[in-house]
C-alpha cells in the first residue's frame, strides 16, 4: 500500500505526530473500549500499518498484529514496539482517549472517520443500544484507498501553477526568529485551549455574513495587530483544504489536502467588519475551488477549521476535543463539536499574549469564552521510525 506523497509528508513533518485527545463525561469503560476498537479495525484496516523501505520506495503494508488501545495517560509515541512500529495509534486513561498519527499515514480526515465509527461502537457497546447514524462508516467504503491525487494529471493537463509566494512583505511573529534556528524535532509546543458556544458565535457569523474560519482570520489579525501597532506587513492565514470529494473519494483515509493562503491588509483592519467578511469569503470560496493555485510558501499561522461534528443520542457524554499538532508557525484548530466550538493553539514558542488578545476579540464581538486554559506539557508525539522491508 503507497501513500499519496506520504514520503514528502514524513520528511517534511519528521519525526513528530499529531494527536486527538477526547474527553468524556465518565471514565474510560475498557472492555468496551476494547469490543470497539476490535469492530472499528474491521472498518479501518489500515490503522494497522507499518511503514516500508523497498528499493528506494517508501510505502506502507498492513501488518498481521492485533490492533488494541493501549492504557496510557497521554498521545502515545508512534513506530516503536509498543505501537509494533504503526503510525496510528489508541491510548487511554481515566476519562481520556487518544487518536494519534502521523501525516505520513493519513491525514485529519481520516483520523476523523476513524474516530466517527469508534465513538459509534463504543457507545452502543457501552449503553447497550445501536445508534442510527447514517454518515458513520460501520463498512468500509469503496473509496477506503482511494488516492486523492490521482486524478490531478487528468484533469488539468499542462497546468503550469503560479510562482508561490514567499512573503518577503508577509508579517512574521517576531519570536520565529529564535525558533526558526532550533530542529523541527527539539521546538516546544506550547499549547492553548478556549471554547465559545455554538449559538454565540454562529449568530455572529450570520449577523456578518462571513464563516467562522473567516471570522477568526479577521480576529486573529486584529489581535496580532494590537500587539504589534508598528506592523506595516500583510497578514497570511494558511487553511488545509481537502481535494477527496472533489477527487471522488471522500472516504479516503490517505492524505488529500493542499495548503490555500489568505491574506489580510493592516488597512482592511479598519473597514466594515460585515462588508470585509463577506469578501473574505468570496474570494475563500473561489480560492479553494481551485485548487492547483495551493501554496506551501511564507505563512503568519495556519487555522485549521475542522468542521462541524454530527450530533448524537449519545452526544451528552463527549465533553470536548483538544488537538495537539506539529506546525512550523502557531496553528489555530477549531471543531464545532457539539454545540460548542472547541478552539486550539500549538505554538512553536509561548502564545500566552496572543492568546490573551484573541480571546479579547471574540469577547468584544459579543462571543463570551467559555473556557480558557493553557494546557501543560509538549503536546508532541515523537516516532521512532524503523523502516521493514
Amino acid at each position: 500500500m503507497s501513500v499519496g506523497y506520504a514520503e514528502q509528508i514524513f520528511y517534511s513533518f519528521t519525526n513528530l505526530g499529531n494527536a486527538q485527545e477526547v474527553i468524556l463525561r465518565d471514565n474510560v469503560d475498557k472492555a468496551a473500549l476494547d469490543a470497539a476498537i476490535e469492530k472499528t479495525v474491521l472498518v479501518h484496516p489500515w490503522v494497522k500499518s507499518v511503514p516500508c523501505l523497498k528499493d528506494g520506495e517508501f510505502s506502507f503494508k498492513e501488518s498481521a498484529d492485533e490492533f488494541k488501545a493501549i492504557p496510557f495517560a497521554g498521545p502515545m509515541t508512534l513506530g516503536d514496539e509498543n505501537s509494533l512500529r504503526r503510525f496510528f495509534g489508541v491510548t487511554y486513561h481515566q476519562n481520556k482517549i487518544w487518536l494519534t498519527y502521523h501525516h505520513s499515514l493519513c491525514d485529519g480526515t481520516g483520523r476523523m472517520i476513524f474516530y466517527n465509527t469508534l465513538m459509534h461502537h463504543y457507545f452502543s457497546i457501552k449503553n447497550k443500544k445501536e445508534y442510527d447514524e447514517p454518515n458513520v462508516l460501520l463498512s468500509s467504503p469503496e473509496d477506503l484507498y482511494g488516492e486523492p491525487f490521482a486524478k490531478i494529471s487528468e484533469l488539468t493537463p499542462g497546468y503550469q501553477p503560479p510562482a508561490l509566494d514567499f512573503g518577503e512583505d508577509a508579517f512574521t511573529f517576531p519570536e520565529m526568529k529564535a525558533v526558526n534556528v532550533i530542529p523541527l524535532e527539539n521546538r516546544d509546543n506550547c499549547r492553548y485551549h478556549f471554547t465559545v458556544k455554538e449559538a454565540d458565535f454562529m449568530a455572529y457569523v450570520k449577523e456578518k455574513g462571513m464563516t467562522p474560519s473567516v471570522a477568526v482570520q479577521i480576529f486573529m489579525a486584529k489581535a496580532i495587530q494590537e500587539l504589534n501597532p508598528q506592523n506595516k506587513k500583510r497578514i497570511l492565514c494558511g487553511f488545509p483544504v481537502s481535494l477527496k470529494k472533489m477527487m471522488g473519494c471522500p472516504n479516503s483515509f490517505k492524505n488529500g489536502w493542499v495548503l490555500q493562503t489568505q491574506e489580510l491588509q493592516v488597512d482592511q483592519l479598519g473597514k466594515d467588519e460585515a462588508e470585509l467578511g463577506k469578501e473574505h469569503r468570496a474570494a475563500f470560496k473561489e480560492r479553494v475551488s481551485e485548487f492547483e493555485s495551493a501554496t506551501f510558501g511564507a505563512l503568519t499561522y495556519t487555522l485549521t477549521y475542522i468542521g462541524t461534528l454530527q450530533k448524537t443520542e449519545y452526544s451528552d457524554e463527549l465533553v470536548d476535543s483538544i488537538w495537539s499538532s506539529l506546525s512550523p508557525a502557531p496553528m489555530i484548530s477549531m471543531v464545532d463539536f457539539y454545540g460548542m466550538f472547541s478552539i486550539t493553539i500549538n505554538s512553536p514558542f509561548a502564545f500566552d499574549d496572543y492568546t490573551a488578545a484573541l480571546v479579547k476579540q471574540f469577547e468584544a464581538h459579543g462571543i463570551p469564552v467559555q473556557t480558557n486554559e493553557i494546557l501543560a506539557g509538549k503536546g508532541l508525539v515523537p516516532v521512532n521510525l524503523k523502516l521493514g522491508e
